[in-house]
């Protein structure tokens, strides 16, 4: 159980140290969002630019990407806990049966 703690601490430290920048970016696309809703434009109602199209892609080939790097953050999550598991686990049957 005592192993769990620095194994805990460093998966929480690095997964905001990763997520962080994630988090700000998608921030700033959902502030551009709402700064273009209170304008009054509307999107599906006018023509998109082509400037605007590649902004567009550019912001689906980025949320594409986050998605990917969190789904590998969340294999090595789960990789680390069954490892911390599986520790314990030893560490239990060592104990009972040393004593």
């Amino acid at each position: 159980m005592e192993v769990l703690i620095p194994i805990t601490f460093f998966v929480c430290v690095a997964c905001v140290l990763i997520l962080r920048p994630v988090t700000n970016r998608l921030g700033v696309l959902l502030e551009a969002m709402a700064r273009e809703r209170q304008s009054g434009v509307d999107g599906g109602a006018r023509a998109q630019s082509p400037a605007s199209e590649v902004e567009a892609r550019m912001t689906a080939r980025l949320l594409e990407r986050m998605s990917h790097r969190l789904d590998l953050i969340e294999e090595r999550l789960d990789f680390v806990e069954r490892l911390a598991d599986s520790r314990e686990r030893d560490g239990h049957r060592l104990t009972s049966a040393s004593g």
